[in-house]
C-alpha cells in the first residue's frame, strides 16, 4: 500500500470575498487547534507546547499578508485562482 496520499483541498476560481471567506476560514480553525494545542500543554504541564506558539506566530503572519492582497484585488475587481492540496505520508 502507498504510504502517500495526495488529497485536494480547495481547488478554483473565487472572488475577493469568496478566497476570504474560504482561506481566512482555514486559517482561524489551525489557530484555534494550537490554541487548544496549547492550553492543554499549560495545563497538562505547566509550559506553552512551543510549536504551537510558533505555528500561530506563522498563521497570523499569512493572515497579514493575504489580507493585503484581498484589499488589492477588491480594489481592482480581481479573483484569484486558489489550489491547495494535502499531502498525508503514513509512517
Amino acid at each position: 500500500m502507498n504510504n502517500t496520499t495526495n488529497l485536494t483541498l480547495v481547488k478554483g476560481q473565487y472572488s475577493a470575498e469568496e478566497a476570504k471567506e474560504i482561506l481566512m476560514d482555514l486559517f482561524h480553525s489551525k489557530i484555534s487547534f494550537h490554541e487548544v494545542k496549547n492550553f492543554s500543554s499549560n495545563e497538562r504541564f505547566g509550559k506553552n507546547h512551543d510549536h504551537s506558539i510558533k505555528r500561530m506566530s506563522e498563521l497570523r503572519e499569512s493572515i497579514e499578508v493575504f489580507s493585503k492582497l484581498i484589499a488589492l484585488a477588491e480594489k481592482d475587481n480581481k479573483t484569484f485562482t486558489i489550489e491547495s492540496t494535502v499531502t498525508i505520508t503514513m509512517g
